[in-house]
């Protein structure tokens, strides 16, 4: 048995997560199936931090696992312009899960990721989702330990960006090399 007579056990509740339409969810409601599905308990902080133009849930230390969870909901958002996520542990497994919940999103201006640990795999994930993000103005990624190597590969989406304005990389580990080919994008943009 599962549990008392009339509940459900737990794996009994993970296959009826899954079968869940998200069509049918909310950004709510697929969160909290999503914190289910994984084992998280959900935190009411994230239900409430969705603005009316964005999701911002800067400094909690949200770690991968949540951004899963978190990814799920997000990519529910309507209107979602703003994306502030910055300083909360996400690696570059968590980069990539947001990265598929915003991946096509044309409402998408602002993308804060800063004081993370993204790395090459981040990088990676953000560079074959760039151009599909026809409105971003803004990439966040200062403070995230970046190498000349991890934004060579993010330099090479940035051609397509035709609306993007500023990236912030500063506090990274950049050289003057890294500095050089972070130039070359950038003029490749022009």
């Amino acid at each position: 048995g599962g549990g008392e007579a009339g509940s459900p056990s737990k794996e009994k509740l993970e296959v009826s997560v899954q079968d869940w339409d998200d069509d049918c969810m909310d950004e709510k409601t697929s969160y909290l199936a999503k914190c289910l599905e994984l084992n998280l308990p959900p935190k009411s902080s994230v239900i409430t931090r969705r603005t009316a133009d964005g999701f911002a849930m800067p400094n909690h230390g949200t770690g991968d696992r949540n951004m899963k969870a978190l990814a799920r909901g997000i990519r529910l958002m309507s209107n979602l312009q703003v994306v502030n996520l910055s300083d909360n542990r996400i690696t570059g497994s968590g980069c990539e899960s947001l990265v598929k919940a915003i991946k096509g999103n044309v409402d998408v201006q602002q993308i804060l990721l800063a004081s993370n640990q993204i790395g090459r795999v981040g990088c990676a994930s953000l560079e074959r989702c760039l151009p599909s993000l026809p409105s971003l103005v803004l990439l966040d990624l200062s403070h995230n330990k970046l190498s000349d190597s991890d934004t060579k590969v993010l330099m090479n989406a940035l051609p397509e960006c035709l609306a993007l304005k500023q990236v912030n990389l500063s506090h990274n580990f950049i050289s003057s090399t890294g500095a050089e080919d972070i130039g070359e994008g950038l003029n490749r943009c022009q």
